[in-house]
């Protein structure tokens, strides 16, 4: 996965449904209004850095080239739900998993798991029906 095809997973976060002709241009909840620089308050987004992982000192570049990206994805009918965004606690590198997984604050064991050659996702392990947390 670049990490275009991640800006772009953050900015829409696909939903766990799937909906025909969905525009998260009209989702709350996602990191597209934020990018492009409509939500001031409760920002999660560090900017300056998002330029700085793309190799450009243009925020009006980088929002250029998510709303085309994000044009693209929707008439390739291309709005699918995929797990490792949805399923996930992060999404990254084995390295940066393996640094903020002692980090994670959960009542249930978490384990890496390879979803490609380059990603890695940090997901809470099963627990069988019936078994306690714990």
């Amino acid at each position: 996965m670049s990490l275009v095809t991640n800006i772009t997973e953050v900015a829409i976060q696909r939903r766990a449904t799937p909906i025909r002709h969905s525009n998260p241009r009209q989702w709350p909840w996602g990191g597209y209004h934020e990018i492009m620089g409509r939500r001031q308050r409760y920002r999660l987004v560090n900017l300056e850095r998002l330029c700085w992982r793309l190799g450009t000192a243009s925020l009006q570049e980088v929002r250029k080239n998510l709303e085309l990206t994000l044009q693209e994805t929707i008439v390739r009918d291309q709005m699918k739900r995929e797990a490792c965004w949805t399923e996930s606690l992060a999404v990254g590198s084995k390295s940066y998993l393996q640094e903020i997984q002692p980090l994670i604050l959960s009542r249930q064991e978490t384990g890496l798991v390879q979803e490609s050659e380059a990603v890695w996702v940090l997901q809470e392990q099963p627990i069988a029906y019936g078994q306690k947390r714990g």
